[in-house]
């Protein structure tokens, strides 16, 4: 009789205790984690207000890393190189031949020369994750913001065979700017734990108070030193990697 009781007692017990870490998994499964995120991507960018008397279509490709902690705050740092290749201003005319706009060469043959877009921006970014469901609480709307710098210029893309282009007489020519930047995302981030399907997607604005930081402009024979408002926008996609550091991500429960 002891031992029957004993054994139904333990049984009792077993299902208690079964029963309960049922209701512990569900509770860790719908709780956030933190993470690292690793996070490369591309921006498709226009331009606005001052930058687009210069610039056409441009785009973006960096890396962020940021910090997801409690209550989905994210916390990071990123950086990316900025291109394009329409550039609307032409400041090498008054050393261009008047009839064909190209310059010429050391042998006397004529050349052309590219001139195209070329920059960076460096960032601190804080966001805000907005879960949009109890099932997948590390997903949802990202709204963020990041302080950062700014720099873009004309490259100007010529071989040695021009001496009036040689890296010094460049300077005069490829209106370098730069200053400092405020920009902001808003979209939907993605958060898997398997099989890397991570993702963000969302709209990416920039506005840079910039100035020329050359000199002189030798075409203009001048100096420009007026404050700058340039701004950017578009559309901003990333493939992200996290890495789960917290102890309820060690172990996924479905």
């Amino acid at each position: 009789i002891s031992i029957c009781t004993l054994a139904f007692s333990f049984q009792i017990f077993s299902q208690s205790e079964t029963l309960e870490n049922d209701k512990n998994v569900k509770k860790r499964a719908q709780t956030t984690n933190n993470a690292v995120l690793i996070s490369p991507y591309y921006s498709a960018l226009m331009p606005i207000g001052e930058l687009s008397s210069r610039f056409g279509f441009s785009n973006t490709v960096g890396m962020n890393i940021s910090f997801k902690v409690k209550k989905n705050w994210l916390i990071g740092v990123e950086g990316a190189y900025l291109f394009g290749s329409r550039v609307k201003e032409d400041p090498l005319i008054p050393i261009s031949t008047y009839t064909s706009n190209q310059i010429i060469g050391l042998d006397g043959t004529l050349g052309d020369i590219s001139l195209l877009l070329s920059g960076f921006e460096v960032a601190f970014r804080v966001g805000k994750l907005i879960p949009l469901s109890k099932k997948q609480p590390n997903s949802g709307i990202l709204i963020s913001v990041a302080p950062g710098f700014m720099q873009h210029k004309i490259w100007i893309k010529a071989t040695n065979n021009f001496p009036q282009l040689d890296a010094s007489y460049k300077q005069g020519y490829d209106r370098m700017c730069n200053g400092a930047m405020v920009s902001g995302n808003i979209g939907y981030m993605f958060l898997q734990r398997k099989r890397f399907l991570s993702f963000y997607g969302g709209l990416d604005f920039a506005v840079g108070f910039t100035q020329e930081r050359r000199n002189w402009n030798f075409d203009l024979m001048s100096a420009d030193k007026h404050q700058r408002i340039d701004m950017l926008i578009g559309v901003k996609v990333a493939w992200i990697i996290p890495v789960w550091t917290n102890k309820d991500s060690e172990v996924y429960y479905y």
